[in-house]
Protein backbone atom coordinates (compact mmCIF):
# COMPACT_ATOMS: atom_id res chain seq x y z
CA UNK A 1 0.00 0.00 0.00
CA UNK A 2 1.09 3.77 -0.91
CA UNK A 3 1.58 6.61 1.28
CA UNK A 4 -1.85 8.42 0.43
CA UNK A 5 -1.56 12.66 0.44
CA UNK A 6 -2.48 14.62 3.21
CA UNK A 7 -5.81 15.35 0.92
CA UNK A 8 -7.07 12.01 1.66
CA UNK A 9 -6.13 11.86 4.69
CA UNK A 10 -8.79 13.92 5.99
CA UNK A 11 -12.89 13.75 5.43
CA UNK A 12 -15.27 16.21 6.39
CA UNK A 13 -17.38 15.00 9.79
CA UNK A 14 -20.28 17.12 11.46
CA UNK A 15 -19.22 19.64 9.62
CA UNK A 16 -15.05 19.88 10.63
CA UNK A 17 -12.00 18.41 8.73
CA UNK A 18 -10.88 16.10 10.93
CA UNK A 19 -7.99 13.44 10.42
CA UNK A 20 -9.26 10.01 8.79
CA UNK A 21 -8.62 8.00 12.37
CA UNK A 22 -10.18 10.62 14.55
CA UNK A 23 -13.56 9.62 11.93
CA UNK A 24 -13.06 6.21 12.54
CA UNK A 25 -12.75 6.47 16.02
CA UNK A 26 -15.88 9.09 16.23
CA UNK A 27 -18.05 6.96 13.64
CA UNK A 28 -17.33 3.75 16.18
CA UNK A 29 -18.21 5.87 19.52
CA UNK A 30 -21.43 7.07 17.92
CA UNK A 31 -21.77 3.62 16.42
CA UNK A 32 -21.80 2.15 19.79
CA UNK A 33 -24.31 5.27 21.44
CA UNK A 34 -26.99 4.58 18.84
CA UNK A 35 -26.52 0.78 19.77
CA UNK A 36 -27.35 1.93 23.34
CA UNK A 37 -30.32 4.59 22.06
CA UNK A 38 -32.10 1.60 20.26
CA UNK A 39 -31.75 -1.03 23.15
CA UNK A 40 -33.21 1.64 26.36
CA UNK A 41 -36.02 2.71 23.64
CA UNK A 42 -36.99 -0.81 23.36
CA UNK A 43 -36.41 -1.90 26.86
CA UNK A 44 -37.89 1.55 28.46
CA UNK A 45 -40.68 2.71 25.96
CA UNK A 46 -42.61 4.43 28.17
CA UNK A 47 -38.87 6.39 28.70
CA UNK A 48 -38.62 6.84 24.76
CA UNK A 49 -39.63 10.01 23.56
CA UNK A 50 -40.91 10.49 19.91
CA UNK A 51 -37.34 12.39 18.95
CA UNK A 52 -35.36 9.42 19.91
CA UNK A 53 -37.63 7.10 18.31
CA UNK A 54 -37.66 9.54 14.97
CA UNK A 55 -33.96 10.05 15.24
CA UNK A 56 -32.07 6.48 15.72
CA UNK A 57 -33.05 5.57 12.00
CA UNK A 58 -31.50 9.45 10.56
CA UNK A 59 -28.65 8.47 12.83
CA UNK A 60 -27.86 5.18 11.51
CA UNK A 61 -28.22 6.31 8.12
CA UNK A 62 -26.17 9.14 8.19
CA UNK A 63 -23.11 7.20 10.20
CA UNK A 64 -23.59 4.35 7.20
CA UNK A 65 -22.73 6.96 5.08
CA UNK A 66 -20.12 8.58 6.42
CA UNK A 67 -18.48 4.85 6.63
CA UNK A 68 -18.56 5.28 2.75
CA UNK A 69 -16.48 8.40 2.49
CA UNK A 70 -13.90 6.64 4.94
CA UNK A 71 -13.42 2.94 5.29
CA UNK A 72 -12.00 1.52 8.37
CA UNK A 73 -8.15 0.79 7.73
CA UNK A 74 -7.99 -3.09 7.31
CA UNK A 75 -7.32 -6.02 10.29
CA UNK A 76 -4.24 -6.78 10.55
CA UNK A 77 -2.69 -9.93 12.22
CA UNK A 78 -2.37 -9.18 16.30
CA UNK A 79 1.47 -10.13 16.49
CA UNK A 80 2.08 -7.23 13.50
CA UNK A 81 0.00 -5.04 16.30
CA UNK A 82 2.18 -5.97 18.45
CA UNK A 83 5.45 -5.03 16.81
CA UNK A 84 4.29 -1.53 16.26
CA UNK A 85 3.11 -0.96 19.97
CA UNK A 86 6.34 -1.97 20.53
CA UNK A 87 8.30 -0.33 17.90
CA UNK A 88 6.45 3.58 18.38
CA UNK A 89 7.99 3.42 22.28
CA UNK A 90 11.62 3.85 20.92
CA UNK A 91 11.17 4.49 17.29
CA UNK A 92 9.08 7.39 15.05
CA UNK A 93 6.23 6.39 12.68
CA UNK A 94 8.74 5.84 10.02
CA UNK A 95 10.76 3.61 11.66
CA UNK A 96 7.71 1.59 12.77
CA UNK A 97 6.28 1.13 9.23
CA UNK A 98 9.66 -0.07 8.02
CA UNK A 99 10.11 -2.59 10.70
CA UNK A 100 6.49 -4.23 10.03
CA UNK A 101 7.67 -4.25 6.42
CA UNK A 102 10.66 -5.87 7.37
CA UNK A 103 9.61 -8.35 9.84
CA UNK A 104 6.14 -9.34 7.76
CA UNK A 105 6.60 -7.89 4.30
CA UNK A 106 3.64 -5.95 5.32
CA UNK A 107 2.67 -2.83 3.92
CA UNK A 108 0.90 0.24 5.88
CA UNK A 109 0.78 3.76 6.10
CA UNK A 110 0.85 6.50 8.33
CA UNK A 111 -2.52 6.62 9.02
CA UNK A 112 -3.05 3.09 8.87
CA UNK A 113 -0.08 3.55 11.55
CA UNK A 114 -1.86 5.95 13.65
CA UNK A 115 -5.54 4.02 14.14
CA UNK A 116 -3.29 0.95 14.75
CA UNK A 117 -1.01 2.41 17.50
CA UNK A 118 -3.66 4.82 18.90
CA UNK A 119 -3.18 9.04 18.97
CA UNK A 120 -1.26 8.53 22.52
CA UNK A 121 1.46 6.18 21.86
CA UNK A 122 2.15 8.26 18.43
CA UNK A 123 2.19 11.53 19.88
CA UNK A 124 4.49 10.28 22.30
CA UNK A 125 6.60 9.48 19.58
CA UNK A 126 6.44 12.70 17.92
CA UNK A 127 7.43 14.53 21.60
CA UNK A 128 10.28 11.91 22.05
CA UNK A 129 11.28 13.48 18.58
CA UNK A 130 10.39 17.04 18.71
CA UNK A 131 12.95 16.66 22.09
CA UNK A 132 15.58 15.32 20.38
CA UNK A 133 15.38 17.69 16.91
CA UNK A 134 15.61 20.49 19.65
CA UNK A 135 18.46 18.84 21.26
CA UNK A 136 20.06 19.17 17.64
CA UNK A 137 19.45 23.17 17.73
CA UNK A 138 16.29 22.12 15.02
CA UNK A 139 13.58 24.63 16.17
CA UNK A 140 10.51 24.07 16.68
CA UNK A 141 9.13 25.96 12.88
CA UNK A 142 11.76 23.77 11.55
CA UNK A 143 10.60 20.59 12.98
CA UNK A 144 6.72 21.42 11.64
CA UNK A 145 7.97 22.04 8.36
CA UNK A 146 9.54 18.40 8.49
CA UNK A 147 6.97 16.90 9.83
CA UNK A 148 4.58 18.52 7.16
CA UNK A 149 6.97 17.73 4.20
CA UNK A 150 7.16 13.71 5.73
CA UNK A 151 2.70 14.22 5.70
CA UNK A 152 3.04 12.82 9.27
CA UNK A 153 -0.45 13.33 10.69
CA UNK A 154 -0.99 16.39 12.68
CA UNK A 155 -2.96 16.27 16.03
CA UNK A 156 -6.81 17.24 14.69
CA UNK A 157 -5.30 19.23 11.72
CA UNK A 158 -4.05 19.52 8.34
CA UNK A 159 -0.71 20.55 9.38
CA UNK A 160 2.20 21.12 11.82
CA UNK A 161 2.61 24.61 12.97
CA UNK A 162 5.12 26.07 15.57
CA UNK A 163 3.04 26.37 18.24
CA UNK A 164 2.04 22.55 17.84
CA UNK A 165 6.03 21.30 18.81
CA UNK A 166 6.02 23.58 21.19
CA UNK A 167 2.96 22.19 22.93
CA UNK A 168 5.08 18.61 22.49
CA UNK A 169 7.78 20.13 23.95
CA UNK A 170 6.19 21.69 27.66
CA UNK A 171 6.81 19.43 30.17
Amino acid sequence: MSSQNTTDSYIVFAGLELPAHMAWKKIEVLNTAADLLDRLNNEYPDLATKFTREILPIARKRLKNSLKEVGKPRDIEEEYIKLLLDKIQTEGPEDCIDALRSAFNVEINIDELLYYVGEENYMKSMQREAQLYLDNKILPEQTAKLWNEAKRPAPGKTYWTKGDVEELLQP
